[in-house]
Protein backbone atom coordinates (compact mmCIF):
# COMPACT_ATOMS: atom_id res chain seq x y z
CA UNK A 1 0.00 0.00 0.00
CA UNK A 2 2.76 2.59 1.11
CA UNK A 3 3.90 2.02 -2.88
CA UNK A 4 0.87 2.43 -4.59
CA UNK A 5 0.33 5.81 -2.66
CA UNK A 6 3.75 6.71 -3.44
CA UNK A 7 2.65 6.47 -7.28
CA UNK A 8 -0.04 8.09 -6.78
CA UNK A 9 1.11 10.79 -5.39
CA UNK A 10 3.99 10.97 -8.23
CA UNK A 11 1.00 10.80 -10.90
CA UNK A 12 -1.06 13.54 -9.06
CA UNK A 13 1.80 16.03 -8.67
CA UNK A 14 2.51 15.29 -12.40
CA UNK A 15 -0.82 16.22 -13.64
CA UNK A 16 -2.23 18.86 -11.01
CA UNK A 17 1.54 20.37 -10.02
CA UNK A 18 2.59 22.52 -13.07
CA UNK A 19 6.05 21.65 -12.45
CA UNK A 20 7.93 19.95 -15.41
CA UNK A 21 11.08 18.37 -13.02
CA UNK A 22 7.87 16.09 -12.05
CA UNK A 23 6.21 14.94 -16.00
CA UNK A 24 6.33 11.93 -16.76
CA UNK A 25 7.52 12.71 -20.50
CA UNK A 26 9.94 15.44 -19.95
CA UNK A 27 10.82 15.40 -16.31
CA UNK A 28 13.88 14.37 -14.72
CA UNK A 29 14.50 10.78 -14.94
CA UNK A 30 16.28 9.94 -11.44
CA UNK A 31 12.58 11.48 -10.48
CA UNK A 32 10.95 9.22 -12.77
CA UNK A 33 13.10 6.39 -11.50
CA UNK A 34 12.85 6.22 -8.02
CA UNK A 35 8.83 7.04 -8.06
CA UNK A 36 7.86 4.74 -10.58
CA UNK A 37 10.33 2.19 -11.77
CA UNK A 38 12.27 0.71 -8.81
CA UNK A 39 8.36 0.59 -6.77
CA UNK A 40 6.89 -1.02 -9.66
CA UNK A 41 10.00 -3.62 -9.92
CA UNK A 42 9.88 -4.38 -5.98
CA UNK A 43 5.99 -5.16 -6.03
CA UNK A 44 6.85 -7.43 -9.46
CA UNK A 45 9.99 -9.28 -7.12
CA UNK A 46 7.29 -9.53 -4.33
CA UNK A 47 5.01 -11.36 -6.76
CA UNK A 48 6.95 -13.25 -8.23
CA UNK A 49 8.59 -14.72 -5.18
CA UNK A 50 5.32 -15.06 -3.28
CA UNK A 51 3.85 -17.28 -6.42
CA UNK A 52 7.34 -19.65 -6.65
CA UNK A 53 6.88 -19.96 -2.74
CA UNK A 54 3.01 -21.09 -3.20
CA UNK A 55 4.04 -23.20 -5.74
CA UNK A 56 6.94 -25.12 -4.33
CA UNK A 57 4.88 -25.67 -1.43
CA UNK A 58 1.43 -26.75 -3.49
CA UNK A 59 4.34 -29.48 -5.15
CA UNK A 60 5.26 -30.47 -1.83
CA UNK A 61 1.78 -31.37 -0.91
CA UNK A 62 0.69 -33.04 -4.45
CA UNK A 63 3.81 -35.53 -3.87
CA UNK A 64 3.04 -35.72 -0.15
CA UNK A 65 -0.77 -37.05 -1.22
CA UNK A 66 0.39 -38.85 -4.06
CA UNK A 67 2.87 -40.98 -1.34
CA UNK A 68 0.16 -41.51 0.73
CA UNK A 69 -2.31 -42.40 -1.59
CA UNK A 70 0.53 -44.94 -3.05
CA UNK A 71 0.31 -46.80 0.82
CA UNK A 72 -3.21 -46.97 1.12
CA UNK A 73 -3.30 -49.06 -2.23
CA UNK A 74 -0.30 -50.79 -1.22
CA UNK A 75 -1.78 -51.70 2.07
CA UNK A 76 -5.27 -52.58 0.80
CA UNK A 77 -3.30 -55.05 -1.92
CA UNK A 78 -2.08 -56.53 0.99
CA UNK A 79 -4.87 -57.13 2.91
CA UNK A 80 -6.77 -59.68 1.07
CA UNK A 81 -3.57 -61.98 1.08
CA UNK A 82 -3.52 -61.38 4.56
CA UNK A 83 -7.00 -62.42 5.11
CA UNK A 84 -6.19 -65.52 2.79
CA UNK A 85 -3.50 -66.36 5.31
CA UNK A 86 -5.62 -66.75 8.07
CA UNK A 87 -8.97 -68.44 7.12
CA UNK A 88 -6.42 -71.26 5.89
Amino acid sequence: MPLLFVRMLYLSLDILGNKPRLSASRGDVTILLCMGFLEEMTVVTAHLSLGFKMWMTLKEELEQAVEADALVELASSEAPSRRGVERA
